[in-house]
């Protein structure tokens, strides 16, 4: 397809379009001549993606440069589903190779789970909210956190199995970012419903 179609179909600018090529973040069309390229649905499936990013969470260029990479050199699912989980919850706290008594807690649950423990982002932004309860006086045991890992298990596997269905790499970022957001507003929602309906009960 040509540039307008293109634009006419993703609903993004012509000038958009362009400055996304220039940015780095969506591959330039094939050159025809000196003037026309051509474009796939794959430019139409990155068109999709950035306008997912900037418009719904507002990431910034240089974040979604980081996952179109990523995305361009082939990298491993698991990793494009990271930096995607990342970037839809906002986890700000990279992986670390420490020892800490939060850490050995998250590592006891993984392993009574059958979960690797490996560093990741999702495991330090665990670290950090522990952390963060116990700075507050606020601890929980580790039965407590097993019982919520086991419920949020089962979403997680369903959620995991559909996004991998995706046929294209861009459209896996896609289904994990929309994924995780949906599951977080649900999730939340039932909290809310079921310590209200607790509350009413008592």
């Amino acid at each position: 397809m040509k540039l307008a179609e293109l634009s006419t179909r993703s609903g993004v600018s012509i000038a958009t379009i362009k400055y996304w090529i220039r940015a780095g973040i969506l591959p330039a069309g094939v050159k025809r001549n000196a003037t026309t390229a051509d474009y796939t649905d794959r430019h139409l499936a990155r068109l999709n993606l950035i306008h997912l990013l900037r418009d719904d969470l507002d990431t910034p260029i240089d974040e979604i440069r980081e996952l179109t990479h990523l995305i361009d050199t082939h990298a491993p699912n698991t990793r494009i589903m990271e930096k995607s989980q990342c970037l839809a919850l906002r986890l700000t706290h990279p992986p670390q190779n420490q020892d800490s008594s939060e850490h050995q807690r998250v590592r006891a649950i993984s392993e009574q789970l059958g979960w690797p423990d490996v560093p990741s982002w999702a495991r330090e932004e665990l670290v950090v909210v522990l952390r963060r309860l116990g700075d507050k006086g606020l601890n929980v045991d580790n039965d407590y956190l097993l019982e919520h890992a086991r419920a949020f298990a089962k979403v997680a596997s369903h959620n995991v199995g559909y996004a991998l269905t995706a046929r294209e790499p861009d459209e896996l970022a896609i289904q994990v970012i929309r994924g995780v957001r949906l599951s977080r507003d649900l999730e939340n929602a039932i909290s809310a419903l079921a310590h209200t309906s607790h509350s009413l009960s008592r």
